[in-house]
């Protein structure tokens, strides 16, 4: 496959030569193999930032379901999750005026959402929604393939967002519970991902009321 021209227009621009060569071949492999492990980077063992896109252990998610008589219950359970706020947000370097909160949406396995799918909808529509996912054709959600920390294939729903006081996610022991940083192409895939379920600039209504 080859790129077009004008894709460096939209690529980082801090990135080093060498990187964005990197990044544009594994762009073009991503339209040959799908996503592959290429989207985690190296382990960062002894960094104390949390990026964008980190996988993070046990972080709390606040679930509110409606229930068969039509009233809501609230529960709260630890996951794993995908950070969604900004790296420099939620940088303790980044001098507040205001206590900030973290941002995440939990990580689910795979196996459970497809079994789920069979259940509900029969195989062959399950195999069918499970390869859009894959091939990340369903805008609200992200296909995360097994890789680093993470032993199996996950996804994250865009829309199951929670979030907690930034202050109370611990830096210091990210070397245990950190599962994943993405690659400059992880990012790059992810931050896509956001920007189309998130800013669709083509919702076709035209704003000008009377």
């Amino acid at each position: 496959m080859k790129l077009p021209d004008d894709i460096k227009d939209f690529l980082p621009r801090y990135l080093t030569e060498e990187s964005t060569q990197v990044l544009l071949q594994q762009i073009d492999d991503y339209a040959k193999e799908g996503t592959t492990d290429k989207v985690y980077a190296y382990p960062l063992s002894n960094d104390e930032t949390i990026y964008q896109g980190d996988g993070i252990c046990d972080l709390p998610i606040f679930q509110y379901k409606l229930n068969e008589d039509g009233k809501g219950s609230a529960a709260t359970k630890y996951a794993p999750c995908i950070i969604l706020s900004n790296t420099c947000d939620i940088s303790f370097d980044n001098t507040r005026k205001r206590p900030i909160n973290v941002c995440y949406a939990p990580l689910i396995e795979l196996d459970r959402f497809y079994n789920a799918l069979k259940e509900q909808f029969g195989k062959d529509r399950a195999d069918n929604i499970i390869n859009d996912v894959r091939k990340q054709k369903i805008t609200d959600t992200l296909y995360l393939p097994a890789g680093e920390k993470l032993k199996k294939e996950h996804i994250v729903f865009l829309d199951k967002i929670s979030s907690i006081d930034n202050r109370l996610v611990c830096r210091k022991n990210l070397r245990e519970t950190r599962l994943f940083t993405l690659s400059n192409f992880g990012f790059y895939l992810f931050l896509l991902k956001l920007s189309i379920n998130f800013t669709r600039i083509q919702e076709r209504v035209d704003r000008v009321f009377a």
